[in-house]
Parts: C-alpha cells; structure tokens; sequence
C-alpha cells in the first residue's frame, strides 16, 4: 500500500509549517535541520501506512519533495541530503530499538562517541595497518557503526564491561557490500560476532536460490545480516529484523559467558 497523491500533497504543506513553527529553516544546509525534518516525516508516514508498507521510499518522495519546494537546491543537493539524512536516521533507529528492548537485560548498543568512557575497548577493535611506501604503522578505526556491550565478571578479570558485537548499518548497498565484508572479516580475529542491518531498498538481495553477488558474500563473511524489507527474501543467514534482539542475546551468551544481566 502507498499514499495516495493528496496524502503527499497534504504533508509536503504541513511538514515545512510544522518545522518553522519549531523555528528550524530549511534553506540552511544544518545537520539539525536534516535530521527534524526526516524524522518528522517518517513519523508521519508510519502514522498512515503499514509497518509491511513500503515506509521509506514514501518518506524519500516527501522529503524530497519537501527540500525541493522550500529551497532552492539542485536535485543532486537534495538527493544527497536524503542519503545522509536517511542512513544517519536508519543506524539511530536500530540503536535505540536494541535499547529500547535490551538495555534492561544488560546490553547497551552505543556508537563510537559511547566508549570515551572504554578506551581499552576502542584500541581493542582497532585495526592495525602498514604504508609499505613509508614503512609505517597505524591503527584503522573499521566500519564498526554500533558497538554491543555489556558488563561481565570473573575471578580472573573481575567486573569489566565487554564488546561482543559489532553491528553495520546500511539502507542500501550500491557497491558496499564489498568493503563491509572487508571489515568484517578483517576483524574477525576479536572473536566477537558481526552482523549487518539493511533495509535492502532496491532488493539488491535477491533470493537463496538466485542470489546476488553482495548476498553471497554477506552470507559468507557475517554472522547474521537482517533486513527491514519485508520483501526481501529469507533464508538461514538472511533474518528478518524483528529478530535481531534474540539473535544478540545469543551472540552475548557466546562472547561473553560470564555477561550478568544487569540493567544499564
């Protein structure tokens, strides 16, 4: 199901109105302007579809829209701004769903910004790389999008707060499956799991029996990689995203088996 014209046409109107109201212009280019006005439109477009409904390409034709009316961009400059705006939003999203449903059970999904407070578990995901020209050495920081965590305890390292998994975000791939597999298995020597989040827009997936390169390869080198299109096809590697939460509580009990569960 998708909107119907005077759906859109009636939230390309209102959205600007609302987010002047807030005293936000749409005509400077501000991260904080991009980010109100996306999230006021997904929630205004999961409050009149489905949540099996094509969600996101609505929102990519309102906001869009919306940019294209109140400003005087280009289309690149308004495509472009949707690309960020939207992956930004995407990773935010699966944070604090994980969060949400989690953080009671003793796991937290934070961001690079979340281990200030942990530098030993930030040098410890990085990855250590050489310049042949110049013979020199430097650690790589991979394409780790959201860091699981949670707190163990044991007689031989007491209580500690441990990473067990690494999550990547993407909203599409567009020839990215490459290097997110790069990353994965580059660090796969931490022990921890790797999955991946889509929400595979364009059915870059495929099926199983018919599948593209990335789902071969996605297959091969994460633990798990979970979609948000319910269109995509499923199979033992491939999971909806609705089972994330029980899929890092098991890759918790396997990485860290001493974890307690104690809220954050």
């Amino acid at each position: 199901m998708a909107l119907s014209e005077s759906q859109r046409a009636e939230l390309t109107k209102t959205i600007p109105q609302r987010l002047r109201d807030e005293g936000i212009n749409l005509r400077v280019k501000a991260t904080g302007s991009s980010r109100r006005l996306i999230s006021m439109t997904i929630e205004e477009v999961r409050g009149l579809l489905a949540e099996s409904d094509d969600i996101w390409t609505e929102a990519q034709l309102i906001y869009q829209s919306v940019l294209s009316t109140e400003t005087a961009w280009l289309p690149d400059a308004v495509r472009n701004s949707w690309v960020s705006a939207s992956g930004s939003y995407f990773q935010s999203d699966v944070r604090d769903t994980i969060n949400n449903e989690l953080s009671a059970e003793g796991i937290k999904a934070v961001y690079l910004a979340g281990l200030r407070e942990h530098p030993e578990l930030r040098s410890f995901l990085m990855l250590p790389a050489r310049r042949r020209c110049v013979q020199k050495a430097f650690d790589a920081w991979p394409d780790n999008d959201i860091m699981l965590l949670t707190k163990g305890s044991s007689p031989a390292t007491g209580l500690r707060i441990a990473v067990f998994g690494i999550l990547s975000c993407k909203t599409s791939f567009r020839e990215r499956a490459t290097e997110a597999c790069f990353w994965a298995l580059a660090g796969r020597d931490t022990g921890i799991r790797f999955g991946l989040v889509t929400l595979d827009r364009d059915i870059e997936l495929r099926t199983c029996e018919n599948p593209t390169k990335p789902r071969k390869l996605l297959e091969a080198y994460f633990d798990r990689v979970f979609t948000g299109n319910p269109r995509t096809s499923l199979c033992g590697q491939i999971r909806p995203l609705s089972e994330i939460a029980d899929e890092i509580r098991r890759w918790r009990g396997d990485v860290v088996p001493d974890f307690i569960s104690e809220p954050w």
